[in-house]
């Protein structure tokens, strides 16, 4: 499953899959603007208006509506304070290596899957369709990535895979996710028309879809699977 001597056994989870989550996030784009909405990038909320009637408010003007959802996650910065008292901000680091060719990328992982460990800073990678291995791991609970951010990242994933030591890093970067004390993501009202959730702990590529989808139901009426999740336990 994986050419790496790194591993004492493993799981295989033959039901689970991967993709290239901008991609996704872009295909959810197009489809809601194919259903009507309207987005708005590069205009940041400054405030929230509460109320029978709420509003967002933008520099350059306010946008009143019959709910609001806020679904920041780590970046929803001072906008609501109260909501950073229940989530911690963490920095986590990836990088992605040179292309390493059709032949050499079917010997390292020749079922194309993804793989991490069960470390409590865990480690994880798979392949890119133009054959590059992408390899994260690591986290900084004050935000800053540390110096020389790609070395230290690329010595961790040559402890795993030490035959790419030849592979240039043609990429590094970060970003951030919300942990919560509970792991467990949170969602809740802040009054009758503005809702929330946040916290997906690394797993919010699922996990913040299935909120997406009670908040929605919620807007419209059907609360039971909404106040399913808002039930979840919540801690400062």
């Amino acid at each position: 499953y994986v050419d790496s001597n790194a591993y004492q056994g493993a799981l295989y989870d033959n039901g689970a899959g991967h993709l290239e989550p901008l991609a996704y996030a872009r295909g959810l784009a197009m489809a809601a603007e194919s259903a009507g909405a309207r987005i708005f990038e590069r205009s940041s909320a400054i405030r929230i208006e509460s109320g029978s009637c709420p509003a967002v408010v933008t520099a350059r003007g306010k946008i009143s509506a019959n709910a609001v959802v806020i679904a920041g996650n780590a970046y929803v910065g001072g906008l609501l304070p109260e909501l950073l008292t229940h989530m911690q901000p963490v920095s986590t680091f990836m990088l992605a290596t040179a292309p390493m060719g059709a032949a050499r990328a079917r010997a390292l992982i020749p079922n194309d899957i993804a793989v991490a460990d069960v470390n409590f800073a865990l480690s994880y990678y798979r392949l890119s369709p133009d054959h590059r291995l992408l390899f994260g791991g690591g986290v900084s609970y004050s935000r800053s990535s540390p110096s020389d951010l790609c070395g230290k990242l690329r010595a961790k994933m040559l402890r795993y895979l030490p035959q790419l030591a030849d592979l240039s890093i043609e990429h590094c970067w970060n970003g951030d996710m919300a942990l919560t004390l509970t792991r467990l993501p949170e969602a809740g009202r802040l009054d009758d028309r503005i809702y929330f959730a946040h916290g997906y702990s690394g797993h919010g590529v699922a996990l913040s879809n299935i909120a997406g989808l009670a908040i929605a139901e919620a807007i419209i009426g059907r609360i039971d699977r909404f106040d399913l999740l808002a039930r979840l336990p919540q801690r400062s």
